[in-house]
């Protein structure tokens, strides 16, 4: 995929290794040179073992530069959102989980051959993972390296010679931490400040829409109903009268249907709000005699996002509505399943086929790196909307 920026600039793919945080991610593979001394001096190994253990520290290190290449070529827009799910990740070269099971399957074969002198490629693992994971993924690495590091040496009597690694991955880790957090919270001030000038854009436009075609096509309806009312007044009216006023009926519902399609469009420019559309669900849903349960807060998921959910709300609320024939509904926020869990004790979708509105929310979630799940059950229906990258 190339993508042109402007003159002068390189395109495409040849953009990707030129970008400063390529190089920031992949310049620390210099400290490779730690695990490659203690191969080459290590009293134990053959010179087959050692020339292995060096080979696979040489591909961890080309498969290290070309993970990250994939969440650099993703921050630059080359790469569409990732469609595969569950085990099909670790077998899409676009997804990071791939690169991240290359590199923990070569650190496992250079164990097998090159021994403990490999450990210090570890903290590589983690600052991967923190980097182009999910937190909970990273987690798990995190807790599971420094289990290795730490119970390891001291199983073989070793852990005063590899203590220091302990102390490389606890002060390597915090700052990566820190600057993934630093980099989200930029990523939500950019969204948001994004948000609000469409937000403002679309309030502009809705405005003049309404305020000139609206007022044009109310001047229509209101002239052609007087002009009609002064034909009718003719005690012994032509038939081209009778025409004329024909004409006129006609006129007017096109005025009326024209006036109604603005005020939609005008509907839809104005922009929704999660906390907005969760107030706006509470009353719809009373009055329809459905007991609403909200569990969490708006600031429990990310504000980048708040507009793309609060349309999925307005959804799910119309459709409970409409086809549920429910008594009771839960929207859950910012939870393990999800960024939004919506659930209702209804009837279900009852033919198995979704309709225009869960089609048109798909496609404005994925706008937004987002997906919708709606997973079977007994009864009811439930809408997860979780990140699109997993």
């Amino acid at each position: 995929m190339t993508t042109t920026i402007h003159p002068g600039q390189l395109v495409g793919e040849e953009r990707t290794i030129w970008q400063p945080g390529f190089w920031m991610a992949n310049i620390w593979l210099l400290f490779l040179v730690f695990p490659v001394l203690s191969i080459v001096y290590a009293d134990d190994l053959s010179s087959l073992r050692t020339g292995v253990g060096l080979v696979v520290l040489g591909v961890f290190a080309a498969t290290h530069a070309l993970g990250y290449r994939v969440l650099i070529r993703r921050e630059l827009g080359l790469l569409d959102a990732p469609t595969s799910t569950g085990w099909r990740r670790l077998t899409d070269p676009n997804r990071s989980e791939l690169w991240f099971a290359l590199l923990v399957t070569l650190l496992a074969i250079g164990f097998a051959v090159a021994g403990w002198g490999l450990l210090g490629a570890i903290p590589f693992i983690i600052t991967f993972a923190i980097f182009n994971l999910s937190w909970r993924a990273a987690g798990i690495t995190f807790v599971t390296c420094v289990a290795f590091v730490v119970i390891g040496p001291l199983v073989i009597g070793e852990f005063g010679q590899w203590w220091f690694l302990l102390a490389i991955i606890l002060t390597a880790s915090a700052p990566t931490a820190l600057g993934r957090l630093a980099e989200e919270r930029s990523h939500d001030v950019n969204a948001l400040q994004t948000q609000l000038m469409l937000s403002e854009e679309r309030a502009r436009l809705a405005r003049d829409v309404h305020d000139v075609l609206g007022h044009s096509l109310t001047a229509i309806v209101l002239k052609t109903q007087v002009t009609d009312r002064m034909l009718a007044a003719i005690d012994d009216p032509i038939p081209e009268v009778a025409a004329a006023r024909q004409q006129l009926a006609e006129t007017q519902d096109v005025s009326r249907k024209a006036l109604a399609e603005i005020r939609a469009t005008v509907s839809g420019l104005r922009s929704t709000d999660l906390g907005d559309e969760l107030a706006a669900a509470r009353s719809v849903l009373s009055d329809a005699g459905v007991s609403l349960v909200v569990q969490g807060e708006p600031s429990s998921v990310p504000h980048r996002h708040h507009t793309a959910l609060g349309w999925a709300v307005r959804e799910a609320v119309t459709n409970i509505v409409r086809h549920a024939e429910a008594s009771r509904c839960t929207i859950e926020l910012g939870g393990d399943e999800g960024f939004l869990v919506v659930c209702d004790d209804g009837i279900g979708i009852t033919d198995g086929r979704e309709g225009n509105g869960l089609t048109g929310l798909r496609e404005r979630l994925a706008g937004d790196q987002l997906q919708l799940r709606i997973p079977d059950g007994p009864t009811g229906t439930t809408l997860v909307v979780t990140s699109a990258d997993g």
